[in-house]
């Protein structure tokens, strides 16, 4: 958390999805799990909290144990939306009060027959819905598999209406900014509007927020994924109304960053309501 002076850690671990929907911010903490001593292996959960005067408040634990490669998260029309990556699938988590209760489970690209090796695996890292529509990353494993990220628009029941081929390499984040989608080609260290390149860097991008006056972009050194705990992190500003970076923010030591939410301004990246 930083409020223009201090930059506050909340949480060890591994965060990666951030939103805020009805008054509750909610997380998905990827942590380790111990029997006493004896390290486990690793678990996601969805945790929430009300944030009040650069304090957590009513602390609780929403959903439990979850798969420890969920990325992106998001909510809108009393669900919470979770990628589930690994499975190829975004979970549905009904939001009744203030607690989350399962619903159901999406598969936009099909369930899997033989995990990550199926050709349908897309790595879906992030959901986006706006104008009524959901917008979800393919991240497609570019690296690994040679083909590029997807961008996937599907309807509001969640039936896939079109999916847009980008040049990205193993992207994040997806927003749609008039008639364009916006998106971190993490490995090129590019922030993309449709085929135009608003920002190139030397850093893993990803991670992004919007408002009006600004945006903010996250950087991560390239580095190997036992390291990515230890290293250098970076926030770039940019300009949407001069196209232009106009600030950096270094963060040495944080770890990989996964995810930049804006508390002031609201955040437009986070998900609307369908009417």
């Amino acid at each position: 958390y930083y409020d223009g002076q201090r930059l506050l850690r909340f949480f060890e671990g591994r965060v990666y999805g951030i939103s805020y929907y009805a008054g509750r911010w909610y997380v998905a903490w990827n942590h380790r799990v111990y029997w006493g001593e004896k390290p486990l292996g690793e678990m996601a959960s969805i945790i929430s909290f009300r944030f009040v005067n650069g304090h957590v408040e009513d602390l609780k634990v929403d959903a439990a144990p979850l798969d420890e490669e969920v990325h992106q998260i998001d909510a809108w029309n009393g669900h919470v939306y979770v990628t589930d990556t690994a499975h190829n699938r975004v979970l549905a988590f009904r939001r009744e009060g203030d607690d989350l209760t399962y619903e159901t489970a999406y598969y936009p690209n099909g369930t899997l027959r033989d995990g990550k090796a199926s050709s349908n695996y897309a790595h879906i890292n992030s959901v986006f819905c706006n104008g009524g529509l959901i917008y979800l990353m393919y991240h497609n494993q570019t690296e690994k598999t040679g083909r590029g990220s997807e961008v996937a628009v599907l309807q509001p029941e969640w039936e896939v209406e079109k999916i847009i081929k980008t040049s990205g390499n193993s992207a994040h984040n997806v927003y749609r900014e008039g008639d364009q989608v916006v998106f971190c080609d993490s490995m090129n260290g590019r922030l993309m509007q449709g085929d135009r390149s608003l920002m190139d860097v030397d850093s893993y991008m990803r991670g992004l927020a919007v408002s009006e006056a600004f945006w903010l972009v996250g950087g991560s050194e390239h580095a190997k994924r036992g390291e990515r705990g230890f290293t250098d992190g970076v926030i770039y500003q940019y300009d949407p109304n001069h196209d232009e970076t106009v600030a950096t923010m270094e963060i040495p030591g944080c770890g990989s960053l996964y995810e930049i939410r804006l508390i002031t301004p609201p955040d437009l990246a986070i998900s609307t309501d369908v009417s």
